[in-house]
């Protein structure tokens, strides 16, 4: 296999891959399609089984592919959620070597069931369902397996995030609640001590309804010896402390969108986490002990699209 990154690999992919999949669309920032996998969380119900699938300009093959997984809240779609809160270009910046996929979800609460996800192996299927579209795509080599897994969740999706990571069958690295910590609290402190080395990160807006149940499950926590990082401030956390701490609870004064992306919170998450890097942003760089450095989306998204290639459809070799 070629180890040249997607952005210059060479255009050719099978009309069956097509035909099922329908054309990408193209962008500085890579390529996204909305397809229909069958193991979706909501195949076969009113919901459906759309699923978006964005693959960075920067994703390089290699012998483990490895995926961020978003469970949307409600209200909106795969596109809308992924687009309100800027997953593709935080996925981008991050500079992780990792294929984000967004399922649709739940339309309406009050709390949103799990589906597939709350059966035994649902998740893998999933996941092993996406890597069959990138060979389809001719993007993976054949043999391609599950790498680290980074499960995400708005809002309301949390049950999707906690039952695919505790029934998924599939490497879960980290689970990422974004402003979503509404319940289940026990299963993912049962989850997090089950795993110990995996990872947690609970964003919240400042006195949401999050921010003021994380003691529920810091409590236990703490009471087993488990050490977590509570950010008393947007940003007081260094990035070294997010690269270092296995469970997080982290503040934002932005509201239940803007939370996720006017800071590049996010972007900084996935920076720390243990998925692999395809391209060094200079993240890293700055792993001391000082207040992570707050940078507006705006501004990361103009140096995106200016630096930024088009992607292109690819075969490997």
């Amino acid at each position: 296999m070629s180890h040249t990154t997607l952005a210059v690999l060479l255009t050719l992919v099978g009309h069956a891959a097509h035909a099922r999949n329908g054309a990408p669309t193209h962008d500085a920032l890579g390529m996204t399609w909305l397809t229909h996998l069958p193991s979706a969380p909501f195949a076969g119900s009113t919901w459906g089984d759309q699923v978006l699938v964005f693959v960075p300009h920067h994703f390089t093959p290699s012998a483990e592919v490895s995926f961020v997984v978003h469970f949307h809240g409600f209200a909106t779609t795969p596109t809308g959620g992924v687009e309100a809160m800027r997953l593709r270009h935080q996925l981008t910046a991050s500079g992780k070597n990792a294929v984000l996929i967004s399922p649709q979800c739940p339309m309406r609460g009050p709390t949103a069931p799990s589906g597939k996800m709350a059966h035994r192996g649902g998740f893998r299927a999933l996941l092993l369902d996406a890597l069959g579209f990138l060979r389809d795509e001719g993007l993976v080599e054949a043999d391609a397996r599950l790498g680290p897994v980074l499960v995400t969740a708005h809002s309301g999706a949390f049950p999707l995030a906690v039952d695919a990571a505790r029934f998924g069958d599939a490497p879960v690295a980290q689970v990422v609640l974004l402003d979503a910590l509404y319940g289940r609290h026990a299963d993912f402190v049962e989850w997090i001590t089950d795993h110990p080395s995996a990872r947690f990160v609970s964003l919240a807006s400042n006195g949401s309804i999050p921010d003021r149940s994380k003691s529920q499950i810091l409590g236990p926590l703490t009471a087993r010896g488990v050490p977590a990082l509570v950010e008393v401030a947007e940003g007081a956390a260094s990035r070294r402390d997010l690269r270092e701490s296995r469970i997080a609870f982290l503040a934002s004064p932005w509201a239940h969108f803007a939370c996720v992306y006017h800071r590049l919170v996010l972007r900084d998450i996935l920076a720390a986490s243990p998925l692999p890097v395809a391209v060094e942003t200079g993240w890293a760089l700055e792993l001391d002990a000082r207040p992570r450095r707050l940078e507006r989306f705006t501004d990361v998204k103009r140096e995106l699209l200016a630096r930024g290639t088009p992607a292109k459809k690819s075969t490997v070799d």
